[in-house]
């Protein structure tokens, strides 16, 4: 399955390896394995598709652009971009589809 959104906010930052390895192994379960390519759109913006879980049955695949407001994600069209058939599905305000919910699916996350 594919999907397209307006992102809920993130952060993101750069940890060492052995900072990630500690995180590894106080959460106790596998991470999940997210490999992104990122392309530079005609209007500026970045594409980014992130292929989440490669090889597993839970494996899916999403695209995103990134924007500096809400306002501007929406009057944004993937048509203008040459995206119009390929960012079909409008996923951010759907129950289920952050990645969290991913995380909880496939992890368990009862505890």
């Amino acid at each position: 399955k594919q999907g397209a959104g307006i992102a809920r906010e993130e952060i993101e930052i750069e940890i060492s390896e052995e900072k990630y390895n500690d995180i590894k192994r106080v959460i106790g379960l596998p991470p999940i394995n997210k490999v992104r390519r990122t392309w530079k759109l005609s209007d500026g913006y970045l594409l980014e598709v992130n292929d989440v879980d490669a090889g597993m049955d839970s494996a899916f695949m999403y695209a995103e652009v990134e924007f500096d407001s809400i306002r501007e994600a929406r009057e944004w069209n993937p048509e203008d971009a040459g995206l119009g058939e390929y960012l079909l599905n409008e996923v951010t305000e759907e129950p289920g589809q952050s990645m969290g919910a991913y995380w909880l699916k496939t992890r368990g996350g009862n505890d």
